[in-house]
C-alpha cells in the first residue's frame, strides 16, 4: 500500500539523491471516483534543489493539514473514510485531468501556499489559514461522499471551524523538526519568518505552561549572491570560492524549476536577484538564457525581476549569442571568456567595498 502523506515523506525527499526514485504499490480503489491511475507513484526526485524544497514542504502542509482533520472529525470517522495517498493529493489542490502526472509532478505544480518574506508574519498566517479551511471543507464533502458505516456518518461533523489553527500549529512542528533534522532545509528559514513566531496562545488562555518555542537562529545574509546555471557551476563555484577568501560571505543559486509559477516565481527571483545580498552576480551562460527564455511567464517574470533591480545585479556573458529580456542593451560587468576567476572577484570587490 502506498503510505500516505507524512514527515518521513518530506524527510525523504531532502535526503535521497536526485533522480533516485520512490517505490510504491498502488493502493486498490473501491470506486471510480476513488481509483487512482495504473502505475501512479511518488516519481522521481526533483534535480533542482528549490524544486526538492518545495515539494518537501508541500508534504508537510498536507500532512499537517489531514492530521488536524483526522483529530478534529475524529479518528474513528477517519479510519472509516480510509483516506488513500491519491485521495489526499487530489484533495489538496485543484482537480487535474492530466492523469500522466505522478505525486511528484501534482504536489509541485499545485498553488500550495509558501510563507515568504514578501509578506508579513500575519499576512503568511492569513494565507495558510485560509488554505487550511479550504482543505477542510474539501475534506469534509469527500468524506460525506464515500461509503462509511452510518456510526461514522452520525458522528461526521457539519463544520470544522477549528481545523486551520490546529493545523496551522501541526505545520509548524513539522517544519521544525525538519529544519532541525535537515541542513538544506534550514537554509530556508531567511525566507520563512513562521519558523521564529510562536503558534501556541499564552499559558493563561489556557490554563498550562505551553512548551517553549524552539530556537532557531536564522542564517547570517549573504553579501552577494552567485546565480547560475549547471554549464557554468565550475566558473561560478571557483568564483565563490574566491570571495569566501576574500572575506565575504556568497549564496548559491540556480535559476528557478519549471513548476514555479505567478507570485511564487517572482517571490523566487526577487529573493535571487534581490534580498538581503549587497549585489548579485548573474552567470548569463546558454544554459541559464535557455531557462529564461522557456516560455512567455518565465519571459516576463526574469525580465520584471532584473529591471527592477537593474542597479543591484552584475551580469556576466560567456557567449555573444544569449540575449537579456530587458529593454535597451544590457549593461554587461564582465566577459567571462576574457577574464578568470581571480580577476573578476576584484573587480566585484571593488564594486561591494
Amino acid at each position: 500500500m502506498m503510505a500516505p502523506l507524512s514527515y518521513g515523506r518530506a524527510r525523504k525527499v531532502l535526503s535521497s539523491r536526485p533522480a533516485d526514485r520512490f517505490r510504491s504499490s498502488i493502493r486498490s480503489a473501491r470506486s471510480k471516483l476513488r481509483r487512482s491511475p495504473a502505475g501512479w507513484e511518488w516519481g522521481q526526485v526533483p534535480d533542482n534543489p528549490d524544486d526538492r524544497i518545495t515539494l518537501a514542504h508541500a508534504i508537510l502542509v498536507g500532512t499537517a493539514g489531514f492530521a488536524a482533520f483526522r483529530d478534529t472529525v475524529g479518528r474513528p470517522v477517519y479510519d472509516a473514510a480510509g483516506i488513500s495517498l491519491w485521495e489526499q493529493v487530489m484533495l489538496m489542490g485543484e482537480w487535474s485531468p492530466d492523469l500522466a502526472l505522478d505525486c511528484t509532478d501534482r504536489l509541485l505544480q499545485m498553488d500550495i501556499p509558501c510563507p515568504g518574506q514578501q509578506l508579513s508574519f500575519r499576512g503568511n498566517l492569513d494565507v495558510l489559514r485560509g488554505y487550511f479551511g479550504d482543505l477542510a471543507h474539501r475534506c469534509l464533502g469527500f468524506v460525506a461522499g464515500t461509503s462509511i458505516s452510518g456510526r461514522a456518518r452520525d458522528s461526521l461533523p457539519t463544520t470544522l471551524p477549528q481545523m486551520p489553527d490546529l493545523a496551522l500549529t501541526q505545520y509548524q512542528t513539522l517544519v521544525r523538526r525538519l529544519t532541525a533534522d535537515i541542513p538544506e532545509f534550514n537554509s530556508w528559514l531567511i525566507l520563512n519568518d513562521m519558523l521564529t513566531r510562536d503558534l501556541f496562545p499564552p499559558a493563561a488562555a489556557i490554563g498550562r505552561t505551553p512548551p517553549p518555542p524552539a530556537v532557531i537562529p536564522p542564517p547570517r545574509p549573504a553579501d552577494i549572491h552567485l546565480v547560475f546555471a549547471e554549464d557554468e557551476r565550475a566558473y561560478a563555484e571557483a568564483v565563490a570560492t574566491a570571495l569566501d577568501d576574500a572575506g565575504l560571505r556568497t549564496r548559491l543559486f540556480l535559476p528557478p524549476g519549471p513548476f514555479l509559477q505567478g507570485k511564487r516565481l517572482l517571490d523566487r527571483l526577487r529573493t535571487i536577484y534581490g534580498g538581503s545580498g549587497r549585489v548579485s552576480i548573474l552567470f548569463l551562460s546558454p544554459e541559464y538564457g535557455r531557462e529564461i527564455w522557456q516560455g512567455h511567464a518565465y519571459k516576463q517574470a526574469h525580465g520584471q525581476s532584473l529591471t527592477e533591480y537593474d542597479d543591484h545585479v552584475l551580469l556576466i556573458r560567456f557567449d555573444s549569442t544569449t540575449r537579456v529580456p530587458v529593454e535597451g542593451a544590457p549593461n554587461w560587468f564582465a566577459d567571462a571568456r576574457l577574464i578568470d576567476p581571480v580577476r573578476l572577484v576584484a573587480r566585484i570587490r571593488s564594486e561591494v567595498i
